[in-house]
């Protein structure tokens, strides 16, 4: 079953490693809000397997001056896509 993760604080880096754990092949990582501050950071996502998707909010990202400023593995989406990836994946946690 695949499942999209959504991450909204860059105080959840510590649980990332619990999140990245328990991915599968067919999961995604979706971060919202302030949790795309992850994006700038090689650290936050280290064990993630190769090819996995990542995916950042769009609008959280311009907010935030960071546009231009993400890892290259990271797809930034509008709020059009981000209703994409949620249809796209059984089920959606969000983790606070």
């Amino acid at each position: 079953m695949s499942c999209l993760h959504t991450i909204n604080k860059t105080s959840l880096l510590h649980d990332m490693d619990t999140c990245i754990s328990i991915l599968t092949p067919d999961d995604a990582i979706l971060f919202i809000e302030d949790g795309v501050y992850c994006c700038i950071d090689d650290n936050s996502i280290k064990g993630a397997v190769p090819g996995f998707k990542f995916y950042a909010q769009l609008e959280d990202l311009q907010a935030r001056g960071l546009v231009g400023k993400i890892r290259s593995d990271i797809k930034s989406v509008n709020y059009d896509e981000f209703v994409q990836l949620c249809c796209a994946h059984k089920k959606v946690v969000s983790w606070f």
